[in-house]
Parts: structure tokens; sequence; C-alpha cells
């Protein structure tokens, strides 16, 4: 007997004997981020002066055009109840503003140009020297957090399948594949399946004024962030309102999106066949059963850490850890990017005639070591080469 999930499974399967053949090299380190509105440059430090958790609706994600995008579970089917609205109460939202006022404090000692001075509401500052209070940016939180969950049963799509022992491997998840989409197409006999179904929304609006007067720095900003998703029963099936539950999949869970979960798959079966020792170390065999779910406390903390990032992003600059992907051009210059030798990159890409993927690695070292105009420069040249490429696009998309 089969489940929905085969077809997602056995699909897995041919990407991660792709992966085994070999994926395409990465590099990690540090990617520089501009603001998006700065703080005026006299502004250095950052007090967090008062955090609350207030009750009402918040609003749900607005329409971009999302379509209903490739799914292996079939048609969306509407769940009862259905959910449509998102109501914070005063408890839940109290709680999750002392998650977002732990998230900011890490993001600003971790990633933000900004200096932070307290990290608890209503404290008195440190003893010693003290900047000078023109140079203080002193900042008020309110959340809202409407959350819900529900533990039922609904009737799946069931075939039972009979596997020939003689049948080649290449065989059998072509029937694998054809029973699943068959199963997500409604054919067979319907079982009672549990399952787990969770979503939220955060809602969190930032004030920033003046420690000297308490004028504004900045128009109050406000940031929403959403998580849906369902363990168990279809892949289709769920209590939230179709069109809202693609409109959160398209633009806030992006890193799970089939494609990128797919990827992100082959890169952990890639691990557990290169360094069994470090897959193990890591805990991934544990992580991996889609079948468990998210912690609420989980869910919480995502999108407590997605709301501090962008107001971060939109007032300082900022650093975060990111893996890039490497082009195939020179091996000389490849093999020093991966070795971290940015530098001896730099200087051995200067040296040779360079095609879209040569520019595309020199920017990418001008990058690594942060020095994004020159890496900009570069960058651009390889797009005047191949404008095409997704990944040379990517990387001027960062840098502005």
């Amino acid at each position: 007997m089969t489940g929905q999930g085969s077809l997602m499974r056995y699909t897995l399967l041919l990407l991660v004997l792709g992966s085994v053949l070999g994926c395409a090299p990465k590099v990690s380190f540090q990617v520089q981020r501009v603001a998006k509105t700065p703080l005026p440059p006299a502004i250095r430090f950052l007090t967090i002066e008062q955090v609350s958790g207030t009750s009402g609706e918040i609003a749900p994600p607005k329409d971009r055009g999302e379509g209903g995008g490739f799914s292996f579970g079939g048609k969306a089917k509407q769940l009862i109840p259905e959910v449509s609205t998102f109501v914070a109460h005063p408890e839940p939202s109290s709680a999750m503003a002392d998650l977002v006022r732990s998230a900011l404090v890490d993001a600003l000692s971790t990633q933000s140009s900004l200096s932070l001075l307290n990290t608890t509401p209503g404290s008195l500052l440190l003893n010693g020297s003290q900047p000078d209070a023109a140079e203080v940016a002193a900042l008020t939180i309110a959340v809202r957090y409407g959350t819900a969950q529900f533990l039922k049963r609904e009737q799946v799509d069931y075939l039972v399948m009979v596997e020939n022992k003689g049948t080649s491997w290449e065989q059998q998840l072509l029937a694998k594949t054809g029973t699943a989409i068959a199963e997500s197409g409604g054919a067979g006999f319907e079982v009672p399946v549990g399952y787990v179904e969770r979503f939220g929304a955060l809602e969190a609006t930032f004030t920033l004024t003046r420690k000297t007067d308490g004028s504004l720095l900045l128009p109050p900003q406000t940031f929403r962030s959403y998580y849906v998703r369902k363990w168990g029963g279809s892949s289709g099936g769920t209590h939230l309102a179709p069109k809202i539950r693609t409109r959160i999949q398209a633009q806030f869970q992006q890193d799970e999106s089939t494609w990128d979960a797919l990827l992100a798959e082959v890169d952990v079966s890639a691990l557990a066949v290169q360094d069994p020792d470090e897959y193990l170390a890591q805990g991934l065999h544990l992580r991996r059963d889609a079948r468990v779910p998210m912690l609420r406390l989980e869910i919480q903390a995502r999108l407590a850490k997605d709301v501090s990032r962008r107001l971060l992003q939109t007032i300082s600059d900022t650093s975060e850890a990111a893996s890039l992907q490497l082009l195939s051009g020179d091996a000389v210059a490849v093999a020093l990017m991966q070795g971290n030798a940015y530098e001896d990159a730099i200087a051995w890409l200067q040296g040779i005639p360079r095609g879209a993927e040569d520019e595309y690695l020199l920017g990418l070292a001008y990058e690594a070591t942060g020095q994004l105009r020159q890496a900009r420069i570069h960058y651009e040249d390889a797009r005047r080469l191949d404008s095409g490429n997704s990944v040379i696009q990517e990387a001027l998309k960062r840098m502005r």
C-alpha cells in the first residue's frame, strides 16, 4: 500500500542519484546587505524601550498574482471548519512579543551595524561610559499573533500495489510514481487518516524615536509574517482558505517550496553518503521524517526571526551567512574559492581572459571579501555576456 507522498519520495530518489553524480559546487561566507531606509548616520546605538502584545485582526497576505503552483496532492480540498481570518488575543501576543524581542536581540548582536545598549524593556543601562543620547535610537514594539491548530482525520485515497521482485528498480519507480498520481486523482479506496494542521500569523509594528526628544526617526514600520503546514492526511486538504494558503506558501515559505525542499533533501542525502559521521552528529537522521509535526514554538520562532530580520534590513546595514553557487568557470579560480582563498582567486582571475562565468566568479570573490562595488561591476559584466543566466541575475539582485 502506498500513500500520496509516494510521488515526492520517488521523485526525490532520482534527484538523490543525480546528486551522487555531482552537485554544483558552492561557497559559504557572510553576505553584506545595504539598508533599504537607513537611519541618520549619527544614530549608532539602539535601545529597546517597550515590548507589548495586543489583540485584533491581522490582515492576510495580499494577492501578488500567485497561481495554484504545482502540487503532488492534486486540487486543494477545503476542510471544515474553514479559516479565512487571523485574530490575535492578548496572551499569545504577549508571549510572542518576548520571542520577537529575543530574535531582534540575536539579529542585532550578530548581523547589524547598530550596537545594542540593553536587551530588556525598562532595564537600566550598563554602568560605565555611555554614548551621547544624540547617537541613540529608542525602539518600541507592538505585537499581534494569531494561531490555530487542527488535529483530525480525513478520508484519503489509496491503491494496493503488488511488487514483482524480478523487476528492475527503474520499473518499480515508474510503477510507484504512476500509483501515486492515480491516488492523487481520487483512484483507489478511502482510508481515514489522521493529520495535524497548524498556522500562525504575526504582525509586529516597530517605532523608532530619538532618545533626546522622542521625535520619530522613521514612520512606524509594520511587518507581517505567516506560516501554514499540514502533517498527515492528504496534501491538498486544508482548513485555511486555499487562496490564502497559496499566498502564504508563495510569499513566506519559499524555502519549503517543492523544488527547494527537494534540493535541500538532495544536499542532506549527499552528506549521508559522503560524511555519515557528520550526518549523524547533526541529527539529520531524526529530523527528516516529514510525518513529525513542527512544535508550535518552532513556528513562532521562525515568524519572530523573519520580522526581526526584515526590520534590520530596512534600518541598518546587515550581514548574513549564505551558501552561494559557483559557476563552472576557470578551474584554478574555482579551486581557490572552494578553499576560501578569495584574494588569490581575485589576483588569478584578473590575469586571465574572462567569459561570463569567470566574470561572475570574480564578482563573487569580491563579494566574499566585502568589496561590494567591485562585485557589482563584475556581476554586470557577466550579465552583459550571459543575460539569461539566473545565477548571475540573483547575484545582481543581492547587490541592489
